[in-house]
């Protein structure tokens, strides 16, 4: 598969990007999700959502995920003896939209009109097994899945919702070699505010047959990024001699206002920011972008010059 390396971009597309190599670096969030999912799989547990606000690197994690089980690039080190008992798969990817996720796979399997939730489980299952003789497993991950359920719950919630139960349900088998992994921005349960009690309590069936990750980057993750960052494209950098003093400035004054990562080796790679501009810069923009209808800042995962961005 050939492998092409992107520009930069505030957002990522699990279809679009899907053979593009970029600079994914995993924080301690995206390290336990990828950790979880992986050991869960081994023990059956093999449906899961991951949930987090605007920016938090959702679909990101997705295609860093995707590519390292692939094997086109190992986002995700330290990891060897997970992979190796890991499964091969091949990657159903699906980018959530304002329809029907049941008729997404219908037409995904040219089923034609008439088509009932069992037949689209045949056609999963058929190719399932044609991949199973390939020594290949299936995966499907559902980004901006959201977008299929708010569908879902003003039109026809009870055949939707029994098309994503027995999803995860197949998904879950543990004859299978399968994965169904999706992104929300917020928990299954919000979707429902609108149906009656006896459509929620359904609502609360599927939630029950997928396992909640959570995936909320905190600001102290995001200036680990930046850090990361910068110490990649200016790692020959020199420090000005006026830092240490800045430094000890700073913290005399206990002006930084975040709990974690107030060190002298840290502040030395988010220079040229000096630590407490790096901090209240990444606060600002978050509370500015909440007041823009946006939930969270970002740090941009992928190659190119800017390194602290916002969420749309």
């Amino acid at each position: 598969m050939a492998i092409t390396k992107i520009k930069y971009s505030p957002s990522v597309n699990i279809i679009r990007d899907k053979d593009y190599v970029f600079n994914y670096i995993p924080t301690r969030n995206a390290e336990y999700a990828f950790n979880t999912i992986l050991n869960d799989s081994a023990l059956g547990i093999k449906s899961h959502v991951l949930i987090g606000a605007y920016g938090t690197g959702k679909s990101s994690f997705l295609l860093a995920l995707k590519q390292t089980l692939e094997g086109s690039h190992i986002h995700f080190k330290g990891y060897q003896k997970l992979l190796k008992s890991s499964p091969n798969y091949e990657f159903i990817s699906v980018v959530g939209d304002f329809n029907s996720f049941e008729n997404y796979f219908a037409k995904l399997y040219q089923l034609g009109k008439g088509y009932t939730t069992a037949d689209i489980l045949k056609a999963i299952d058929k190719h399932y097994n044609v991949n199973k003789k390939k020594g290949k497993g299936l995966a499907i991950i559902v980004d901006e899945f959201g977008k299929f359920l708010e569908h879902a719950s003003k039109h026809n919630p009870e055949s939707e919702l029994y098309f994503i139960q027995q999803l995860a349900e197949w998904a879950n088998d543990s004859n299978n070699d399968s994965l169904f992994i999706t992104t929300l921005h917020q928990d299954f349960s919000a979707y429902a505010l609108q149906l009656n009690k006896i459509q929620r309590q359904e609502w609360d069936k599927v939630k029950g047959r997928i396992k909640d990750v959570p995936f909320n980057e905190p600001v102290e993750q995001l200036l680990f990024l930046a850090s990361e960052r910068i110490e990649q494209k200016f790692s020959g950098k020199i420090i000005d001699k006026s830092f240490d003093k800045l430094f000890e400035c700073i913290k005399d004054a206990k002006a930084f206002p975040l709990r974690d990562y107030f060190e002298k080796d840290f502040a030395m790679k988010l220079y040229p920011f000096d630590i407490l501009s790096a901090s209240v810069l990444t606060l600002s923009l978050q509370k500015y972008f909440k007041c823009k209808n946006c939930t969270e800042t970002f740090v941009s995962r992928e190659s190119g010059d800017i390194v602290i961005a916002a969420s749309r």
